[in-house]
């Protein structure tokens, strides 16, 4: 189990015990159930920060940039050895996933 996972686990607890006359009853889903409904949340609210840039992704991916001063959308160039934002180098400190595309 990861962190994410029991903090799911401890929220579908307390939701249970603050939502739930007698405990549990049939209408309510059990603690697990309910924490596997919330992992997913959960996770992407964990990813939408700002990471150490040491933890970005080298493969190519898009991603936010934070140099200090400003946002870039950028990528790692294996090829060059530093990110790239399509008109310049970046000399990050820290990443962040992009968010879904729009529904």
């Amino acid at each position: 189990m990861t962190p994410i996972d029991d903090l799911a686990l401890e929220a579908a607890k307390a939701l249970n015990e603050k939502y739930c006359i007698d405990g549990h009853d049939a209408a309510t889903p059990p603690d697990q159930e309910l924490a596997d409904l919330l992992a997913p949340f959960l996770r992407r609210a964990a990813e939408s920060k700002w990471h150490d840039i040491a933890t970005a992704p080298k493969d190519g991916e898009n991603v936010l940039l934070w140099d200090g001063v400003r946002t870039s959308l950028a990528w790692f160039s294996a090829a060059s050895d530093e990110w790239l934002d399509g008109t310049d180098f970046v000399l990050p400190t820290h990443w962040m996933p992009l968010p879904d595309a729009p529904r």
